[in-house]
C-alpha cells in the first residue's frame, strides 16, 4: 500500500498541476511516486499509472501530437476500473485526481476516443456502486 500522506501530498500536486496546465509536472508529480513501486501489483500502483498517461496525453495534445495522445490517454482507460479495487482509505485521493482529469478532457474532449463517455459512465457506475455498498 502506498503511505497515505505520500499519496496525499503527491495527488494534490498533481491535481495543482493539472489545473494550472502544467501536464507534464502533473506527469512528474504522481510519476516520482509510482517508479519505486511500479513492481507492485496493487489497484493503487495501476491506477497512478493510468493518472500518469492521462497527463502524458494532455501533453502531447498541447504539442500538437494529436494521434500520439491516443495511446496514453488508452492506457488510462485501462486502468481508471481500478478505482473499484482502491484501499478506501485512499479512495477519496484517488476520486480528487479523477475529477481534475475529468476536467481536462471536457475541455479537449473531441479530441479522445469516441468511447470517453462509456469512461464517464464506468467511473460513475463504480462510485454508485462504492455509495450503495461503502467498502469493497
Amino acid at each position: 500500500m502506498i503511505e497515505p500522506a505520500l499519496l496525499q501530498t503527491a495527488m494534490k500536486c498533481f491535481v495543482q498541476a493539472l489545473e494550472s496546465g502544467g501536464y507534464y509536472e502533473a506527469h512528474e508529480q504522481l510519476e516520482a511516486l509510482w517508479f519505486e513501486r511500479r513492481a507492485c501489483n496493487t489497484p493503487e500502483i495501476a491506477l497512478l499509472k493510468g493518472y500518469i498517461n492521462a497527463a502524458v496525453s494532455f501533453e502531447l495534445e498541447r504539442r500538437g501530437r494529436v494521434a500520439a495522445a491516443q495511446k496514453p490517454w488508452r492506457t488510462f482507460e485501462k486502468y481508471l476500473p481500478q478505482i473499484l479495487c482502491v484501499e478506501p482509505s485512499l479512495r477519496a485521493l484517488f476520486d480528487r485526481g479523477y475529477s481534475a482529469i475529468a476536467a481536462v478532457k471536457s475541455v479537449h474532449v473531441s479530441l479522445y476516443r469516441s468511447d470517453a463517455a462509456m469512461v464517464q459512465s464506468t467511473y460513475d457506475t463504480t462510485k454508485l456502486h462504492l455509495n450503495h455498498k461503502g467498502t469493497l
